[in-house]
């Protein structure tokens, strides 16, 4: 057999149950070095456009005929080898583009068996290393397909998995700094005479002017840097989750990665790339590195004599390792609040300019649609909620993080901003209202990217509340840090700042948070949240039987009320008044909790939820007390534990 560049359709034409003997001889001589530039060429476009067709719905995935002889006849092999040519004209340039871009096509339709096989093959090949190294490979259009890949390789596939905690480290560093290189190398290249010819790839078609090229150069740019954020997150963001210990493995042998991933989550969205999102995919990204165990509820106690509770508490442990690492950075604070001050920073207004005029000044294919820019309140949403998480997480180990008076001052002006009210749909007038009420209302439920196309069912690893729940959460911890070091009662006797908190903060500021007015305003307006979050969560299962949803609204609220129970205690009841039912809220949310995690069989959850419960009901009166629990909910929630350990034993 000779390849040549007129014979690609007489070759690969041939009926399916040929492609098991013809397509190995075809890969055998591909990786010919003497082979004409021409034939090369289009053999692995014709190969890459062939897998590229193969699409799929959602669910039914697998290899067709074409797919599965291209695996077990060498494609892998092959298109490692051709990819890393050194050559960088333009057929050469092409043809190793394309043979790294067909591992994406054949991924992408694959079972998740197909995937991890096919995965495991192309490590064999150095594919991850290759992909790496294309990140400042010296043409643009190859440092796009390597961060594509890696993408594929991490949200699409099953990567995460088959590093250790180091290599996922190195890895995150590489794409992170890629994120902050800048796009100045895509505008020289697209402009320039002898590399121009790149704009294929951007355009479909040669021969485009190169200042439009050079102008398309930043924008082609911003794909690959969200490219480089989804596999960051693909690599953390996996069923079942990796542990606690594994991401404080992560942190540990690369800190500064810290610094590089919050600088990556306050990256502007820029003009020529307004739809950019590459602050919330790294916000949920950091996220998961301080994932909160799922059997635990923060701030709420219990004591469950099981193996998998004293797993929980080292995964607890864990997480408050990796917050002390956080809390030695130098400024980590600012870290924080710089990802909170971008969003501050935006105006909708000039999103909406940048919106418009992309496809005159910087040549987008199509104009961005309303919808993309409604989107961008949904990853501001999410950048929101996850530094709100963050806060208070951080909060369960401020005594032993070294975190001064100054950080949490600092920390006070984010969280009371997210405990701002919300309106309701009928009260959406203005504009701006309906773009914060998007941005209030967004939770996260997300699950890796390959169960959305195999639709398979998995936990989903990422799971923050809201932020009316999430916001007075993070500020309730705050608030309580505060009192129990005396801090609070003395904010509105301040005459300046204290040394070190961070230049946006202002005493004004601080008084009105700190005030006994201001207090009382959120104190009401929390606790509130609380039931409504509980009575969403009857609406969701009830309603709509969503029951892996409602049990997130049980315990998230069950969170915020074992918040404002610890300020309580902290304030030494001077607001109890305001916090009546509280603790009634918290027995209610977990016992409700329960529940959802029985239906779900999720046997531990039920158990650790039900069994905290009982124990947060001993303390309580059980009538005439707003706080009454009544002994046949007690009843009931015993039950639920019976229910949950007999659940285990068959298990």
């Amino acid at each position: 057999m000779e390849l040549t560049a007129d014979n690609v359709q007489s070759v690969l034409g041939v009926y399916p149950e040929r492609y098991y003997k013809v397509l190995p001889q075809v890969f055998d001589l591909l990786v010919d070095p003497d082979l004409e530039e021409m034939a090369l060429y289009h053999y692995v476009v014709a190969i890459r456009d062939r897998l590229e067709k193969d699409e799929r719905p959602e669910g039914h995935m697998g290899f067709d005929t074409f797919g599965e002889a291209c695996f077990e006849g060498g494609i892998v092999k092959a298109m490692m080898k051709i990819t890393q040519d050194k050559r960088t004209d333009r057929w050469h340039g092409l043809a190793s583009y394309f043979a790294l871009d067909s591992m994406w096509h054949l991924t992408k339709t694959g079972t998740s068996d197909e995937r991890r096989a096919l995965l495991k093959e192309l490590l064999e090949h150095n594919a991850l290393e290759i992909c790496l190294e294309k990140i400042n490979h010296p043409l643009v259009i190859h440092r796009q397909a390597g961060t594509n890949l890696l993408r594929c390789f991490a949200s699409e596939s099953f990567l995460g998995e088959m590093l250790s905690s180091s290599q996922t480290s190195d890895a995150m560093m590489k794409l992170c700094e890629h994120i902050l290189s800048g796009p100045e190398i895509y505008s020289r290249q697209l402009v320039n005479p002898g590399t121009t010819w790149q704009s294929f790839l951007c355009f479909g078609t040669f021969g485009h002017p190169r200042e439009k090229a050079g102008k398309y150069g930043p924008r082609y740019y911003a794909m690959t840097q969200e490219n480089a954020a989804w596999a960051i997150q693909g690599l953390l963001l996996r069923s079942p989750p990796p542990s606690q210990q594994f991401c404080y493995e992560i942190i540990s042998h690369n800190p500064e990665l810290l610094d590089l991933l919050f600088q990556c989550a306050a990256v502007r969205r820029p003009p020529w790339y307004p739809e950019l999102q590459v602050d919330a995919i790294i916000c949920e990204a950091i996220a998961l590195l301080f994932r909160v165990p799922e059997l635990l509820v923060p701030g709420v106690s219990g004591n469950v004599d099981r193996d998998f509770q004293k797993v929980t508490n080292d995964e607890w442990d864990a997480v408050l390792k990796s917050v002390k690492i956080l809390t030695s950075r130098p400024k980590w604070v600012n870290m924080i609040l710089g990802v909170w001050d971008m969003m501050e920073d935006e105006k909708w207004q000039n999103v909406r300019t940048m919106l418009n005029e992309v496809t005159t000044r910087y040549f987008a294919q199509s104009r961005p649609s309303e919808e993309s820019f409604l989107d961008i309140f949904s990853y501001r949403g999410s950048c929101r909620i996850s530094m709100e998480r963050l806060i208070a997480t951080i909060t369960h180990s401020a005594e032993h993080a070294n975190i001064s008076d100054s950080d949490l001052l600092s920390l006070l002006r984010v969280s009371s901003s997210g405990s701002r009210p919300v309106k309701t749909m009928n009260e959406l007038y203005a504009e701006v209202d309906r773009y914060n009420y998007l941005e209030s209302v967004f939770e996260l439920f997300r699950k890796p990217m390959y169960a959305v196309f195999t639709q398979e069912k998995v936990e989903p690893p990422l799971q923050i509340a809201d932020e009316s729940v999430m916001g007075p959460t993070a500020h309730a911890r705050l608030l309580t840090l505060l009192a129990q070091r005396g801090v609070l009662k003395n904010i509105p006797k301040m005459t300046k700042l204290p040394k070190g908190v961070s230049a946006r903060t202002t005493l004004p500021q601080l008084k009105r948070i700190a005030s006994e007015d201001g207090v009382r305003r959120f104190l009401l307006l929390a606790r509130k949240r609380v039931t409504a979050r509980r009575e969403e969560g009857h609406k969701r299962f009830r309603e709509d039987n969503e029951m892996d949803y409602a049990c997130i609204a049980y315990f998230t609220a069950a969170e915020l009320a074992a918040a404002l129970i610890a300020f309580d205690t902290a304030s030494g009841g001077a607001y109890s008044s305001h916090l009546e039912g509280t603790r009634k809220e918290l027995v209610l949310c977990l016992g409700n909790g329960a529940e959802m995690a029985l239906g779900l069989k999720q046997y531990k959850r039920a158990l650790c939820l039900a069994a905290t419960a009982v124990e947060a009901a001993q303390s309580l009166p059980t009538h005439n007390s707003p706080d009454a629990v009544d002994e046949n909910i007690t009843a009931k929630n015993r039950r639920r534990v019976e229910r949950a350990q007999a659940g285990l034993s068959l298990s």
